[in-house]
């Protein structure tokens, strides 16, 4: 009888992300099994849960994303805090159906009271550079990320093509009108 094959918590992470992007953003153990060729046992038998399955993908997603903002802070293409905003854009348009699963999911459950801790370094940049306090920066950042939020998502949807020129311009115009009003 031939060996068993092992198949270990990376390879179902692997699968999970390429069935998410497969199926639209839609996660399913049942999927990961059909990836992985084996049943659903062994994915059950490593996570316990749907919930901590769902974290882990969560955590893979959210590496390929700062993978993404890495590159744009790298690139010295834009100002720092633009490059997030142009990142996250890239995120939706380069994986729409891992865009989906992170940032297109019922949330309302989710403890969100961490929110400045984990924008912590883009508040900084903007306290800096603007000679803000952090709830100004906060308060700037949150309606900035609106605007992105809501060109990532157009993009993510097919519902808008736009070049990364005109992205550029939109969020200037955006953030020199926020900008305006803090100066105030």
């Amino acid at each position: 009888m031939p060996p068993k094959q092992e198949i270990t918590r990376k390879d179902m992470l692997e699968a999970a992300i390429r069935g998410l992007r497969r199926n639209d953003g839609k996660l399913s153990v049942r999927n990961i099994a059909k990836e992985c060729n084996c049943s659903t046992q062994p994915i059950y038998r490593e996570f316990g849960s749907m919930e901590a399955l769902q974290s882990a993908v969560l955590s893979v997603c959210a590496e390929i994303y700062q993978n993404i903002v890495k590159e744009w802070m790298q690139s010295g293409k834009y100002p720092l805090y633009k490059c997030f905003g142009m990142a996250y854009i890239s995120f939706a348009v380069q994986e729409k159906a891992l865009f989906r699963y992170v940032y297109m999911r019922d949330r309302r459950s989710e403890d969100v009271s961490d929110d400045r801790k984990n924008n912590a370094e883009v508040l900084q940049i903007l306290m800096d550079s603007l000679r803000i306090d952090e709830d100004e920066a906060y308060r700037l950042h949150i309606e900035m990320w609106i605007f992105v939020h809501g060109i990532a998502t157009l993009l993510a949807g097919n519902y808008l093509d736009v070049s990364e020129a005109q992205i550029s311009a939109m969020l200037t115009d955006a953030y020199d009108a926020l900008f305006a009003k803090y100066k105030r």
